[in-house]
């Protein structure tokens, strides 16, 4: 007999899942964030909460020249050294900026954190911006812009925060038009920087495979001069029962289907990316072919004659989200893809099955502990986290709250789904695109 019984061992989360986070409230208000993995290499990074959301009508793509231009001219080094230093080092920079969050991250040693978090720190406290460099980022940022718009997909996500949230708030673009290019000035920079970019209680510094103790003296050293700040960042409210067709003509249309979603770091997000799996999985899954078996799919390919592409799609800011489905068919066919796709993100309020619940908490934990062998992600959403919610969870935390998620909390989220008035955007020929009103 060669049967025997196979006792699978206790699954841990090792790597960057398992080392110990530490927060730390700084004297001057500034939050520091360390994660100490032992590694001589280190990715250390200063984020501030001012993204594109607090842009004005004044200041609209600001952030998106502000990302081009950061690395210039302080009042303690010229544009030249600024870059010459760092890459004596052997260093790695890069600016982030997204619609609710600004930040700047290195990859250096331990023994090049000093130097390198001075670097970062100055463009926080005395930049420049010199007329010229600044029309430099401004011609890169316009050029960026333009390419960027060309994808369709792209173009259909900025175009859908701004009707979500009507140009106000994250309804900002995180890109710089050409209409708003004369607004950029060197007065203008200064004064963004300095109202939004300066607030200590909005700044967070975070070392991965530095410890508290170092990552707390830098932040103390570099930011003493940044004091807690008054003005109080927009809020972002999310409207409903838009819908927008841009005709391009040929055989192929893209549509979003959204809903509001839920904000970073709270139980709602946690339930809605447990929603994304049940009902559509990701564009970006490492499952090959895992999308053609979703509910999604399921829902049209017996029914439609052309290839199509439909996963969920969900996206959480530290004061709103969004959540629905995409969707990308032949013209002839795209009433039912959207018709068919529709229902089926309105039937998850009806309740899911035990195992459609298993099957994408698994999905859902295996994300989250693959982001820890990606530090660059790693960093970028705990630092999203703390200042959305002043806190960080570790993936033994965040694994441990999906776990404890039931059937009938899905079905509470999904009912929201059901509840709020959905947008929609498409983009291609709109000969057979249905309207909001047709999917009820």
């Amino acid at each position: 007999d060669m049967s025997f019984p196979l006792e699978m061992p206790e699954l841990t989360y090792a790597g960057a899942a398992s080392a110990p986070v530490e927060v730390s409230k700084l004297s001057n208000g500034v939050t520091a964030v360390s994660m100490d993995t032992n590694s001589p290499v280190v990715k250390v990074g200063v984020f501030c909460g001012a993204g594109a959301k607090v842009e004005t009508a004044e200041t609209r793509g600001l952030t998106h020249v502000l990302k081009n231009a950061w690395f210039g001219t302080t009042t303690r080094r010229t544009i030249v050294g600024g870059y010459r230093e760092p890459a004596q080092c052997g260093v790695d920079m890069n600016v982030l900026s997204s619609r609710d969050m600004f930040g700047v991250v290195a990859d250096c040693t331990r023994d090049t954190s000093d130097l390198i978090l001075d670097h970062m720190c100055q463009n926080f406290i005395c930049p420049e911006f010199f007329e010229h460099e600044l029309s430099a980022a401004k011609k890169e940022s316009l050029n960026q812009s333009h390419l960027a718009l060309t994808n369709a997909d792209v173009f259909l996500v900025e175009e859908a925060h701004r009707m979500a949230y009507r140009n106000k708030g994250l309804g900002n673009s995180i890109f710089l038009h050409e209409r708003d290019a004369a607004n950029v000035s060197r007065d203008s920079a200064l004064q963004f920087v300095g109202e939004n970019m300066r607030d200590s209680n909005n700044i967070i510094v975070m070392g991965i495979g530095m410890d508290m103790e170092l990552v707390g003296n830098l932040a103390d050293e570099y930011l003493w001069s940044l004091q807690g700040g008054s003005i109080a960042p927009p809020e972002s409210k999310y409207h409903g029962s838009q819908e927008r067709h841009i005709e391009t003509g040929g055989n192929l249309v893209k549509v979003l289907y959204l809903v509001e979603g839920a904000p970073i770091g709270t139980r709602d997000a946690l339930l809605f990316n447990l929603l994304k799996y049940i009902s559509g999985g990701s564009a970006t899954s490492p499952v090959k072919y895992g999308g053609q078996n979703s509910k999604l799919a399921a829902a049209c390919k017996d029914h439609l004659r052309h290839p199509f592409q439909a996963h969920s799609l969900n996206i959480s800011y530290a004061d709103g989200g969004l959540f629905g489905c995409s969707l990308t068919g032949h013209y002839s066919e795209i009433e039912h893809l959207v018709k068919n796709c529709s229902s089926v993100m309105r039937d998850l309020s009806n309740g899911v099955s035990d195992d459609d619940l298993q099957a994408a908490k698994n999905k859902l934990k295996h994300a989250v502990i693959l982001e820890q062998d990606n530090l660059s992600s790693l960093l970028e959403s705990s630092a999203a986290e703390s200042l959305a919610v002043g806190s960080h969870s570790s993936a033994s935390q965040i694994c441990g709250a999906i776990d404890a998620i039931t059937a009938e909390d899905v079905a509470g989220a999904a009912k929201k789904v059901t509840t709020t008035t959905p947008i929609m955007v498409s983009i291609g020929n709109g000969d057979n695109m249905p309207m909001l009103r047709d999917l009820k």
